[in-house]
């Protein structure tokens, strides 16, 4: 079933953006581009905007940067603005399925109302202190505004104090279920297990080991067991069960993208590097893999890569896999970045002339 949530996002003043209108997105999409063109900026973009009234979120896109650290003083907000400039916000118009849409407004405050609103923790309740900017001294915070397109707007923030975050605003996600991977191939075993007995739940462990086959043919079950007093996936190939995480990067890249996608059914993944620990070789089965799980769970894929091999063999893939597969590349020149989109027909064209597509 073709599952198509967001067909376009237009992108203002964020990080390298500082206007982008991106359309035409299908179920699979694959962004390529030069280095620092915004790949990987253009999936924070989407990231947001899938959480628009997640007040941390912001913070959260910092984090996975490395910008880890956070003071009044020394704040990383500043870096999700272009060229560090706070006087407009960032703004993202999203465009969904069905002709629905929403926006999203991100604004720095550098400084807080003399009477400021008594915190609210994540279940609505009033946390107990700071009552007053008093309170909150040098102090700044993140403000996002979410406006659907059919509805009235829904205000949250995070207040950015010494030695702690207080977020205010409820969370509510537009698009459930949806998961951004970062580039590194190394996930939380501990979540990986949960993803791996939900999908046990739905009897469908058996489809997610054949298709890890794939790329580990000796793979002959897998299951959760305890290791050092942590539960987490182990694998049979050959020698009993072992951490699957042992069985080479590949495998557990594959993995970590199969319970990503697995764990948004009827969602959105977001994958940075796709390609990343993945042979050259093994690159139409992994894409293969991808697709059928993609399909069986429903979900919206944008995936971001480098490398050649990656994108023939996704066009070799969905030349024979039932999935609306499109190609983005993103051209940056000076101050203008583009996204130009490359369906199936003209993909092919491009790379049986050679035509430079990364």
């Amino acid at each position: 079933m073709k599952k198509i949530f967001i067909t376009g996002i237009h992108v203002k003043n964020f990080r390298a953006f500082k206007d982008l209108d991106a359309t035409g997105f299908g179920q699979v999409n694959l962004i390529t581009g030069a280095n620092n063109s915004g790949k990987t900026t253009l999936l924070e973009a989407l990231y947001l905007c899938l959480r628009p009234t997640n007040p941390t979120l912001p913070l959260n896109v910092n984090v996975r940067r490395g910008l880890t650290r956070f003071s009044p003083r020394q704040s990383t907000i500043p870096y999700l603005f272009h060229k560090t400039e706070l006087v407009e916000p960032a703004i993202f118009d999203v465009k969904t399925s069905g002709d629905q849409g929403y926006s999203l407004s991100i604004e720095f405050l550098e400084s807080l109302p003399i009477e400021f609103p008594v915190p609210v923790n994540e279940m609505g309740e009033p946390d107990s202190e700071p009552k007053s900017a008093g309170d909150l001294q040098e102090s700044v915070a993140v403000r996002l505004t979410y406006t659907p397109h059919d509805g009235p707007s829904h205000t949250s923030r995070t207040i950015i104090s010494v030695g702690r975050f207080i977020p205010q605003g409820g969370k509510k996600g537009v698009i459930p279920n949806s998961i951004f991977l970062s580039v590194e191939g190394v996930a939380n075993l501990e979540e990986q297990a949960k993803r791996y007995s939900d999908l046990d739940r739905e009897n469908r462990v058996s489809a997610f080991e054949e298709l890890l086959r794939a790329i580990e043919p000796d793979l002959k079950r897998t299951s959760l067991a305890i290791e050092n007093d942590m539960t987490m996936i182990h694998a049979d190939v050959g020698f009993g069960l072992v951490p699957l995480a042992l069985l080479g990067a590949g495998v557990s890249r594959l993995s970590i993208i199969l319970l990503a996608l697995a764990s948004s059914k009827n969602g959105i993944a977001l994958i940075d590097e796709v390609e990343n620990s993945l042979h050259h070789s093994v690159m139409h089965k992994a894409w293969s893999s991808i697709a059928r799980f993609a399909n069986t769970h429903g979900c919206q894929v944008f995936a971001t890569t480098h490398s050649r091999e990656c994108i023939s063999a996704a066009l070799k893939t969905f030349k024979e896999e039932d999935v609306d597969f499109r190609l983005h590349r993103l051209e940056r020149r000076a101050e203008k970045t583009t996204l130009y989109t490359f369906e199936r027909d003209q993909l092919d064209a491009a790379l049986a002339t050679d035509w430079e597509v990364r």
